[in-house]
């Protein structure tokens, strides 16, 4: 019994998919300056898998209320997160599960007009 236990264990761990993301061509992070000009990108992702994107200002002096937007392929938005206060407002994230396997608009503006530094993950 004490040998049972710990091979339905590593059974168990065997079905998990390893590194599987939502991107299609996988997880990244980049830093880009964002400005009066929202930053844009379109990626493929997985149709029932978890999709995030976060973003955040590496200068919070003074803080910037970034808006981060999420477009379907035909232009719908599907997520949306905008920053409200100063308190946590050069932090934004989406997370939605595609229905489909697509293309995917990702938008983050900054309407201070200021250019600012910021970290893009999407996962």
């Amino acid at each position: 019994m004490r040998h049972v236990v710990p091979l339905v264990l590593l059974s168990l761990l065997a079905l998990v998919p390893v590194g599987v993301s939502s991107p299609v061509d996988g997880s990244s992070t980049s830093k880009h300056d964002v400005g009066p000009s929202p930053w844009t990108t379109t990626r493929s992702f997985r149709g029932g898998e978890r999709a995030t994107v976060l973003a955040f200002s590496l200068k919070h002096e003074p803080v910037v209320n970034l808006h981060l937007l999420i477009y379907d392929a035909k232009g719908n938005l599907v997520a949306e997160d905008k920053a409200s206060n100063n308190l946590v407002g050069d932090y934004v994230g989406a997370t939605w599960y595609p229905p489909r396997t697509g293309e995917y608009k990702i938008e983050l503006r900054n309407p201070s007009g200021a250019s600012v530094p910021c970290y893009i993950a999407i996962k």
